[in-house]
Parts: structure tokens; C-alpha cells; sequence
């Protein structure tokens, strides 16, 4: 239903999501329901350029992916953090909430990656690979076949990834979360010779490069946000 590795779900029954109120639990299907009743009145923007879900956000901003779920879920279903509506398509909740308004995601992520350990969960199936990228297992099965990626990676492998390479979907994402930015960047980058390694679908940047070049260009405004904590602990 939510779209998140085991790990994470788990999280969230430490939290009391999956349990009802009546047993302690935060009753997430009366919150859920809140939610999709609220949105119905709110039809997705046609300028579907400027709107990212809560998913791709969250993997975007936290290059760490040591924020819990749990306290993003709680600030979207309290009202902290704005959503533009819920889309009605097949998919997870997590990959239907849509965003159009970042500063309050960014902030919390911020706060909270602040003091976060770093993750130490273990290994994950390529399932839940393609949950955190928010993206198809091809992906995962591509990146394994090219050697970028273990088989069975652990979420510091996949932090340590990030570290050297931004995603394109990343990218593209970052560019609509810093409002006022260029979205072609990824066109930018290749005028600019920056040598991606193009893996299936997607095309993975070195990461140095090309936050140094879009910096410069001031292509992305805030590219600070996403230079927190890139090392991950062996």
C-alpha cells in the first residue's frame, strides 16, 4: 500500500501506523481516508512539469535516506507538508501523493538528517531496490549487470552510489524542487561534455562534475540541500 522496503515498514509498526487507535495505533486508513477526501476536489495541475510525488522527493532531498517515513507521513496527513492532490492511478501512496511545494518537505528532511544515524539495515532485495529508486526493477537488473550495483545491495552501498553519480530522474526531479531552476539540466550536462555512464533507461552523472558545473551555471539554486551527508559509514 505504501510503496517502502520491509525496513521501512517496520518503522512504521514501531510508529503505530498499522495498528488502529483503539490499540494504540495512529489508525492510518482513517488518516488515509481524511487524505483522499480532502484531494477530491483537487485535480492534479496541467502544468504537470512543476509537480514531483512525495516518493520522488524524499529520494531526491535525502541523499542519506536516513529520514523516517514515519514523521514524513505524520506532516502530510497533519497538514505540514502541502500536497497538491492525490493522483488516482495504479501505484503506491507514496508514489501518488503530489507536491507541488517543497520548503516545508526540505525543511523537515533537513532537521531530521541533521542528527540521523547513518542506515545500518541489511541487505535488500531488488524489489525493494526499485522501491527507494521509485523506479522499475529493469532499472535495479541494469545497474546490477553493469556492475554499478551488488545483487543484493544494503542502503549504504546505495548511498555510497549516490555519493558518485546523480540519477537523470533525480536530476530532473531537483530542477522542479528548486523552483525558478532550468529544467532542461540534463541537456546542459551534455553540452557541457560531462561523461555520463548510460545505464538501461536512465543515465547516471559523476557526481563532482556535474554539481559543479550546474552551481556555476546556478542551474540549481540550492544545491546545497543536496551535498548533506554523503558518506555513509562502512
Amino acid at each position: 500500500m505504501f510503496g517502502l522496503p520491509g525496513a521501512d515498514v517496520a518503522d512504521l509498526l514501531r510508529a503505530g501506523y498499522l495498528k488502529p487507535a483503539e490499540q494504540g495505533g495512529y489508525d492510518v486508513a482513517s488518516r488515509l481516508n481524511s487524505l483522499l477526501s480532502r484531494s477530491k476536489a483537487i485535480e492534479l495541475p496541467d502544468r504537470s512539469k512543476n509537480v514531483v510525488s512525495l516518493a520522488s522527493a524524499r529520494f531526491a532531498l535525502d541523499r542519506r535516506l536516513v529520514v523516517p517515513w514515519s514523521r514524513l507521513l505524520n506532516a502530510v496527513f497533519d497538514g505540514s507538508i502541502p500536497i497538491v492532490g492525490v493522483k488516482r492511478a495504479r501505484g503506491n501512496l507514496l508514489s501518488n501523493i503530489m507536491l507541488d511545494d517543497f520548503d516545508a518537505l526540505a525543511s523537515i528532511i533537513k532537521e531530521l538528517s541533521s542528527d540521523a544515524r547513518e542506515n545500518e539495515r541489511g541487505f535488500l532485495t531488488q524489489r525493494e531496490v526499485a522501491i527507494i529508486f521509485g523506479k522499475s526493477r529493469s532499472l535495479v537488473r541494469d545497474l546490477i549487470k553493469s556492475g554499478i550495483l551488488s545483487p543484493a545491495a544494503t542502503v549504504c552501498e546505495i548511498v555510497a552510489l549516490r555519493a558518485r553519480y546523480f540519477f537523470s530522474f533525480e536530476l530532473k526531479d531537483l530542477a522542479i524542487i528548486h523552483r525558478g531552476c532550468d529544467n532542461d539540466i540534463i541537456e546542459h550536462l551534455r553540452r557541457a561534455g560531462i561523461a555520463a555512464v548510460n545505464v538501461g533507461a536512465t543515465s547516471l552523472w559523476p557526481h563532482g562534475a556535474a554539481k559543479s558545473y550546474l552551481a556555476d551555471k546556478e542551474t540549481v539554486r540550492k544545491l546545497e540541500w543536496v551535498s548533506v551527508g554523503e558518506t555513509c559509514r562502512a
